[in-house]
């Protein structure tokens, strides 16, 4: 997310909600689906 936001070079709303959105996705993504649920 932070390198994301770096390479920008400036701080733009939109960037950084783009970078967020896809550092969630990938985070999610991660997650494995055989995980047990509690």
């Amino acid at each position: 997310f932070a390198v994301g936001v770096l390479r920008a070079g400036t701080i733009n709303g939109r960037v950084v909600l783009d970078t967020f959105l896809i550092a969630v996705s990938l985070a999610v993504a991660a997650i494995p689906e055989g995980w047990p649920r509690s």
